[in-house]
Protein backbone atom coordinates (compact mmCIF):
# COMPACT_ATOMS: atom_id res chain seq x y z
CA UNK A 1 0.00 0.00 0.00
CA UNK A 2 2.59 2.60 0.86
CA UNK A 3 4.53 1.72 -2.68
CA UNK A 4 1.78 2.13 -4.46
CA UNK A 5 0.55 5.32 -2.05
CA UNK A 6 3.92 6.57 -3.44
CA UNK A 7 3.77 5.72 -6.48
CA UNK A 8 0.62 8.16 -7.03
CA UNK A 9 2.32 10.97 -5.54
CA UNK A 10 5.39 10.89 -8.46
CA UNK A 11 2.82 10.76 -10.70
CA UNK A 12 1.63 13.61 -9.14
CA UNK A 13 4.70 15.40 -10.08
CA UNK A 14 5.20 14.67 -13.11
CA UNK A 15 1.36 15.82 -13.81
CA UNK A 16 2.42 19.18 -11.85
CA UNK A 17 5.55 19.31 -14.41
CA UNK A 18 3.45 18.62 -17.42
CA UNK A 19 0.38 20.77 -17.02
CA UNK A 20 1.18 23.01 -14.10
CA UNK A 21 0.01 22.75 -9.87
CA UNK A 22 -3.45 23.11 -10.70
CA UNK A 23 -3.85 19.42 -12.18
CA UNK A 24 -2.48 17.76 -9.37
CA UNK A 25 -3.86 19.18 -5.85
CA UNK A 26 -7.42 16.93 -5.98
CA UNK A 27 -5.22 13.59 -6.40
CA UNK A 28 -2.73 14.82 -3.95
CA UNK A 29 -5.20 15.66 -1.29
CA UNK A 30 -7.04 12.56 -1.61
CA UNK A 31 -4.12 10.08 -1.30
CA UNK A 32 -3.17 12.29 1.57
CA UNK A 33 -7.10 12.08 3.26
CA UNK A 34 -6.20 8.10 2.61
CA UNK A 35 -2.63 7.99 4.50
CA UNK A 36 -4.35 9.56 8.02
CA UNK A 37 -6.91 7.00 7.28
CA UNK A 38 -4.36 4.30 6.82
CA UNK A 39 -3.06 5.57 10.18
CA UNK A 40 -5.05 5.54 12.39
CA UNK A 41 -5.06 1.61 12.45
CA UNK A 42 -1.22 0.70 11.54
CA UNK A 43 1.55 0.91 13.96
CA UNK A 44 4.98 -0.63 13.91
CA UNK A 45 7.45 0.11 11.03
CA UNK A 46 4.66 0.42 8.66
CA UNK A 47 3.57 2.89 10.48
CA UNK A 48 6.45 5.12 10.69
CA UNK A 49 6.76 4.79 6.85
CA UNK A 50 3.39 5.77 6.78
CA UNK A 51 4.15 9.01 8.46
CA UNK A 52 7.18 10.29 6.23
CA UNK A 53 4.13 9.60 3.25
CA UNK A 54 2.26 11.56 5.05
CA UNK A 55 4.97 14.52 5.31
CA UNK A 56 6.07 14.37 1.97
CA UNK A 57 2.34 14.17 0.63
CA UNK A 58 1.92 17.10 2.58
CA UNK A 59 4.73 19.03 1.77
CA UNK A 60 3.97 18.78 -1.75
CA UNK A 61 0.90 19.87 -1.15
CA UNK A 62 2.40 22.85 0.74
CA UNK A 63 4.90 23.24 -2.63
CA UNK A 64 1.70 23.25 -4.90
CA UNK A 65 -0.16 25.60 -2.76
CA UNK A 66 3.09 28.33 -2.94
CA UNK A 67 2.91 27.77 -6.36
CA UNK A 68 -0.82 28.60 -7.00
CA UNK A 69 -0.09 31.73 -4.63
CA UNK A 70 -2.40 30.16 -1.83
CA UNK A 71 0.80 31.05 0.82
CA UNK A 72 -1.62 30.44 3.74
CA UNK A 73 -2.60 26.68 2.81
CA UNK A 74 1.19 26.51 2.17
CA UNK A 75 2.34 27.40 5.36
CA UNK A 76 -0.79 24.86 6.97
CA UNK A 77 0.39 21.64 4.65
CA UNK A 78 4.40 22.78 5.31
CA UNK A 79 3.52 22.15 9.26
CA UNK A 80 1.45 18.86 8.98
CA UNK A 81 4.77 17.85 6.98
CA UNK A 82 6.84 19.01 9.89
CA UNK A 83 4.88 17.02 12.34
CA UNK A 84 4.73 13.94 10.46
CA UNK A 85 8.48 13.88 9.96
CA UNK A 86 9.39 14.80 13.15
CA UNK A 87 7.13 11.58 14.33
CA UNK A 88 8.54 9.62 11.67
CA UNK A 89 12.11 10.09 12.83
CA UNK A 90 13.17 11.15 9.00
CA UNK A 91 15.58 13.95 9.80
CA UNK A 92 16.34 14.24 6.20
CA UNK A 93 12.45 14.97 5.23
CA UNK A 94 12.16 17.17 7.97
CA UNK A 95 15.08 19.25 6.96
CA UNK A 96 13.35 19.50 3.45
CA UNK A 97 10.03 20.84 5.11
CA UNK A 98 12.27 23.14 6.93
CA UNK A 99 14.09 24.91 4.11
CA UNK A 100 10.78 24.87 2.19
CA UNK A 101 9.19 26.59 4.96
CA UNK A 102 12.07 28.83 4.86
CA UNK A 103 11.85 29.60 1.60
CA UNK A 104 7.99 30.63 2.12
CA UNK A 105 8.39 32.68 4.58
CA UNK A 106 11.34 34.79 3.18
CA UNK A 107 9.11 35.17 -0.14
CA UNK A 108 6.10 36.25 1.72
CA UNK A 109 7.96 38.63 3.34
CA UNK A 110 8.64 37.47 6.65
CA UNK A 111 12.54 36.70 6.56
CA UNK A 112 12.91 36.61 10.16
CA UNK A 113 10.46 33.72 10.34
CA UNK A 114 12.73 32.25 7.13
CA UNK A 115 15.59 32.83 9.14
CA UNK A 116 14.61 30.77 12.49
CA UNK A 117 13.29 27.54 9.92
CA UNK A 118 16.37 27.75 8.20
CA UNK A 119 18.78 27.72 11.52
CA UNK A 120 16.35 25.00 12.29
CA UNK A 121 16.98 23.07 9.14
CA UNK A 122 20.95 23.80 9.48
CA UNK A 123 20.92 22.33 13.33
CA UNK A 124 19.14 19.31 12.14
CA UNK A 125 21.86 18.94 8.92
CA UNK A 126 24.73 18.56 11.56
CA UNK A 127 23.68 15.12 12.43
CA UNK A 128 23.64 13.89 8.88
CA UNK A 129 26.06 13.28 6.23
CA UNK A 130 24.33 14.80 3.30
CA UNK A 131 26.15 17.50 2.08
CA UNK A 132 23.83 18.98 -0.59
CA UNK A 133 21.20 18.86 1.53
CA UNK A 134 22.66 20.65 4.27
CA UNK A 135 24.00 23.17 1.39
CA UNK A 136 20.72 23.72 0.99
CA UNK A 137 19.86 25.25 4.21
CA UNK A 138 22.92 27.35 4.55
CA UNK A 139 21.21 28.46 0.51
CA UNK A 140 17.65 29.32 2.25
CA UNK A 141 19.75 30.91 5.04
CA UNK A 142 20.99 33.48 2.75
CA UNK A 143 18.02 34.18 1.03
CA UNK A 144 16.39 35.04 4.33
CA UNK A 145 19.17 37.00 5.70
CA UNK A 146 19.70 38.99 2.71
CA UNK A 147 16.06 39.89 2.90
CA UNK A 148 16.47 41.04 6.11
CA UNK A 149 19.41 43.43 5.11
CA UNK A 150 21.75 41.25 7.52
CA UNK A 151 24.37 41.37 4.07
CA UNK A 152 27.13 39.91 6.58
CA UNK A 153 25.08 36.84 7.64
CA UNK A 154 23.74 36.36 3.87
CA UNK A 155 27.59 36.22 2.23
CA UNK A 156 28.48 33.66 5.71
CA UNK A 157 25.72 31.21 5.00
CA UNK A 158 26.52 31.40 0.71
CA UNK A 159 30.12 30.37 1.69
CA UNK A 160 29.07 27.56 4.24
CA UNK A 161 26.73 26.32 1.44
CA UNK A 162 29.92 26.36 -0.91
CA UNK A 163 32.19 24.60 1.42
CA UNK A 164 29.48 21.85 1.92
CA UNK A 165 29.22 21.53 -2.34
CA UNK A 166 33.04 21.21 -2.32
CA UNK A 167 32.62 18.22 0.14
CA UNK A 168 30.04 16.47 -1.74
CA UNK A 169 30.76 12.80 -2.04
CA UNK A 170 27.15 11.26 -2.36
CA UNK A 171 24.45 11.94 -4.27
CA UNK A 172 21.53 13.13 -1.91
CA UNK A 173 17.75 11.24 -2.11
CA UNK A 174 16.41 15.13 -1.42
CA UNK A 175 18.83 17.70 -2.10
CA UNK A 176 20.33 16.38 -5.48
CA UNK A 177 19.65 20.06 -7.04
CA UNK A 178 21.59 21.68 -4.86
CA UNK A 179 24.81 22.59 -6.59
CA UNK A 180 27.07 25.49 -7.51
CA UNK A 181 24.66 26.44 -10.12
CA UNK A 182 21.55 26.15 -7.64
CA UNK A 183 21.16 29.75 -6.96
CA UNK A 184 21.58 30.90 -9.78
CA UNK A 185 17.83 29.10 -10.86
CA UNK A 186 16.23 30.86 -8.02
CA UNK A 187 15.24 34.36 -7.61
CA UNK A 188 17.84 36.83 -6.89
CA UNK A 189 19.79 37.47 -3.88
CA UNK A 190 20.58 41.07 -2.29
CA UNK A 191 24.13 41.88 -3.24
CA UNK A 192 25.66 42.82 0.02
CA UNK A 193 27.89 45.86 0.69
CA UNK A 194 30.50 44.01 3.00
CA UNK A 195 34.01 46.09 2.50
CA UNK A 196 35.46 43.49 4.62
CA UNK A 197 35.32 40.84 2.56
CA UNK A 198 35.40 41.44 -1.26
CA UNK A 199 35.37 38.06 -2.50
CA UNK A 200 32.24 36.83 -0.16
CA UNK A 201 30.75 40.29 -1.89
CA UNK A 202 31.86 39.35 -5.51
CA UNK A 203 30.59 35.30 -5.51
CA UNK A 204 27.48 36.81 -3.82
CA UNK A 205 26.92 39.72 -6.69
CA UNK A 206 27.45 36.90 -9.65
CA UNK A 207 24.78 34.92 -7.96
CA UNK A 208 22.43 38.18 -8.07
CA UNK A 209 23.23 39.07 -11.73
CA UNK A 210 23.38 35.90 -13.03
CA UNK A 211 20.21 34.63 -12.07
CA UNK A 212 17.90 35.00 -15.38
CA UNK A 213 14.87 33.56 -14.14
CA UNK A 214 12.46 35.69 -12.53
CA UNK A 215 9.31 34.56 -10.01
CA UNK A 216 6.27 34.88 -12.56
CA UNK A 217 3.59 36.90 -11.11
CA UNK A 218 4.56 36.18 -7.32
CA UNK A 219 5.31 32.09 -7.74
CA UNK A 220 7.57 29.63 -9.11
CA UNK A 221 6.79 26.91 -11.47
CA UNK A 222 8.70 24.15 -10.13
CA UNK A 223 9.32 22.34 -13.73
CA UNK A 224 13.47 21.56 -13.07
CA UNK A 225 12.52 20.51 -9.30
CA UNK A 226 9.31 18.17 -10.05
CA UNK A 227 11.12 16.65 -13.62
CA UNK A 228 14.90 15.98 -11.28
CA UNK A 229 12.46 14.09 -8.98
CA UNK A 230 10.64 12.06 -11.62
CA UNK A 231 13.50 11.77 -13.31
CA UNK A 232 15.26 10.00 -10.59
CA UNK A 233 12.57 8.01 -9.32
CA UNK A 234 12.12 6.60 -12.95
CA UNK A 235 15.74 5.89 -13.36
CA UNK A 236 15.39 3.71 -9.73
CA UNK A 237 12.68 1.94 -10.86
CA UNK A 238 13.89 0.69 -14.28
CA UNK A 239 17.20 -0.76 -12.55
CA UNK A 240 15.85 -1.76 -9.73
CA UNK A 241 13.37 -5.05 -9.26
CA UNK A 242 10.10 -3.80 -7.62
CA UNK A 243 10.52 -5.37 -3.86
CA UNK A 244 13.55 -3.62 -3.48
CA UNK A 245 13.30 -0.26 -4.26
CA UNK A 246 12.85 1.99 -1.27
CA UNK A 247 9.79 4.77 -1.34
CA UNK A 248 10.92 8.18 -1.98
CA UNK A 249 8.92 9.12 1.24
CA UNK A 250 10.99 6.60 3.41
CA UNK A 251 13.91 7.56 2.04
CA UNK A 252 16.64 8.92 5.16
CA UNK A 253 13.91 7.45 8.09
CA UNK A 254 16.79 5.68 10.24
CA UNK A 255 17.81 9.55 11.66
CA UNK A 256 16.65 10.89 14.96
CA UNK A 257 14.47 13.67 13.94
CA UNK A 258 15.53 15.96 16.59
Amino acid sequence: MVRHIDDILWRCMRQDDALGPQAAPATVLAQRDLVRELLSSTGGPVRDQLLSLLANLSRFAGWLSFDLADYGAADGYYEVARTAAHDARNTELGIMVLCNMSHLATWRGRPRVGIGHALAAQGRAAQISDRRLRAYAFDVAARAFAKDRRERDAAAALERAEIELGEVVDESAWAYFSNTGFDVSRHPIVIPNVSSSRSRTSRVRWRADSSSRQWNGGREKASSYTSQIASRWAAARSETPASKVTPMSAMGGDVTAG
